[in-house]
């Protein structure tokens, strides 16, 4: 364990491996809507949604930063708290007071004494679910949670993995997040390749679930992302997990002109970023759906809708100095009051529909 830290929320509202497929493989695969209350004990189970909610947005906000957000995002940013947890943004109202509800928490799957495992592969975005998922566990259900790396790798290395403890008296939710940028199923240390090629497939545990997004940096045309999810699909992680894969769909941008360009000379606009935009950011949405329908058990979460209209509650201005790029950040998401509660609940729904 390289990088460790434990705390206690407060009560309140919510905050690869082996060789690659050479030939293509039927998949099963469904989407699995918003909606998600299909089963009798599940009727409880309601659609996600945002509601405007000023008195809990400020509850929220008074709790500060997610610490967990200090120490994934410390390496990169010498002020995590503005540069993740958009702290100017907040206090300047620049953020929507919106609470995400339906769906479930950790509640009903802790109470479930499972003792389960999911993991988390993708890049940057996939990295920001993770750490949204382990923020709102803080924030919102009073549990203790520690956060540890288990990898050499960290920061944006490939191979990174982080893992989250979740627990709640006998009861604990483990979380994995392995940073793999590319939707490809990465090869084990095993074969002999240079390390930063590979993962340590033993740092990994046997998952329950695992989930599946970020698409932003290549091999997310149609075939690619058919043959990654037959490879996950037959090998799981460490041979479990693969009865249970989720896709999710990419979450728009909100670049003025809809893409982020070099040059940072973007088309006029009120703001840092635009309010609305309703493309997926690459725009792979409908290939995604294409892939999955009519199939059985690869599952689609559609939660790109959700985020539509919330172009307010990314990063926005990046300051100078920052490592990275430079100028506006309009794809990665503010780690502050709820913005990320929308995609947990959905991803908790999920879970607990199918344990």
């Amino acid at each position: 364990m390289l990088d460790q830290i434990i705390s206690k929320g407060t009560r309140g509202g919510g905050g690869g491996i082996g060789i690659g497929v050479e030939t293509k493989q039927n998949i099963n695969i469904t989407i699995i809507p918003i909606q998600m209350s299909t089963k009798p004990e599940e009727a409880t189970v309601k659609e996600v949604e945002w509601v405007h909610d000023e008195a809990w947005f400020e509850n929220q906000v008074s709790k500060g930063c997610c610490p967990f957000a200090k120490t994934l995002y410390q390496g990169r940013y010498a002020n995590v708290e503005e540069n993740r947890c958009c702290t100017s943004k907040v206090q300047q109202g620049e953020i929507d007071p919106l609470r995400a509800v339906g769906g479930v928490d950790y509640s009903p799957i802790l109470s479930s004494k499972r003792n389960l495992t999911i993991f988390i592969q993708g890049d940057s975005l996939a990295e920001q679910h993770f750490l949204g998922m382990i923020c709102y566990a803080w924030s919102a259900n009073n549990l203790s949670v520690n956060l540890e790396r288990l990898s050499a790798q960290k920061d944006v290395a490939q191979g990174t993995v982080w893992q989250a403890n979740i627990t709640e008296n006998d009861s604990s939710f483990k979380i994995q997040y392995l940073r793999w940028n590319q939707p490809r199923y990465p090869p084990s240390a095993r074969l002999g390749l240079a390390s930063t090629e590979t993962v340590d497939f033993n740092l990994l545990a046997k998952p329950d679930f695992i989930f599946l997004g970020g698409w932003h940096h290549g091999f997310s045309d149609k075939d690619s992302v058919e043959q990654f999810l037959a490879q996950m699909s037959v090998q799981g992680i460490n041979g479990h997990g693969k009865q249970n894969v989720f896709v999710l769909d990419a979450l728009p941008n909100h670049f003025p002109g809809g893409k982020y360009l070099k040059s940072g000379k973007y088309p006029s606009t009120d703001g840092v970023c635009t309010r609305n935009n309703s493309k997926g950011d690459p725009d792979i949405n409908e290939n995604l759906i294409s892939i999955m329908e009519g199939q059985a058990n690869v599952k689609l979460l559609q939660i790109s809708k959700l985020y539509y209209h919330r172009g307010n509650a990314h990063v926005g201005h990046i300051p100078e100095g920052t490592i990275g790029p430079q100028g506006r950040d309009c794809l990665h998401w503010c780690i502050a009051a709820g913005v990320m509660d929308a995609l947990t609940r959905m991803t908790l729904a999920a879970i607990y529909k199918n344990i």
